[in-house]
């Protein structure tokens, strides 16, 4: 009995990329001055280029999950693993979220000094002096960078 090929959804959303990226470049950057688009182009090319590598490797991976066959026990790993990125993917979108309406609300460094510790103990950083550590010298960069360098203020 032959066994249908499974596609790889990286290579659907490395297809789709492509071909988003190709009619930005295509058709937008003309409409940019000459010296404005050295930039875009370069980031364009980068993004096709990286889509394209998507479609290699969901290809590979379609190839080489159609040459095994799974036993239950595996399969069952991988419902679980599967369920435990979606709860993490949902999790770390409600810290995000959570991020932005206090942002919206208060300022810039009163969401920050709640979510990065939040996204770190999420991801079992237990070390405190660490964490206090780099939200503390994140938060100051980013002042120091924004408000300081840039003159551009995040409140």
């Amino acid at each position: 009995m032959k066994q249908r090929l499974k596609i790889n959804a990286d290579v659907i959303v490395g297809l789709i990329c492509a071909v988003i990226g190709a009619f930005f470049y295509f058709t937008q950057i003309d409409k940019l001055p000459a010296r404005s688009q050295v930039f875009p182009r370069i980031a364009l090319l980068l993004f096709i280029f990286l889509s394209v590598l998507v479609v290699i490797q969901g290809i590979l991976t379609s190839v080489r999950g159609a040459r095994t066959e799974k036993n239950e026990d595996e399969i069952k790993a991988d419902k679980a693993k599967k369920a435990d990125e979606i709860k993490s993917t949902l999790v770390v979108t409600l810290i995000i979220a959570a991020f932005i309406a206090i942002m919206y609300y208060v300022n810039y460094y009163v969401a920050a000094l709640f979510f990065i510790p939040c996204l770190m103990l999420y991801f079992r950083i237990r070390n405190l002096k660490l964490i206090g550590g780099i939200t503390v010298v994140m938060t100051a960069g980013m002042y120091v960078l924004f408000e300081l360098l840039l003159k551009v203020p995040l409140h």
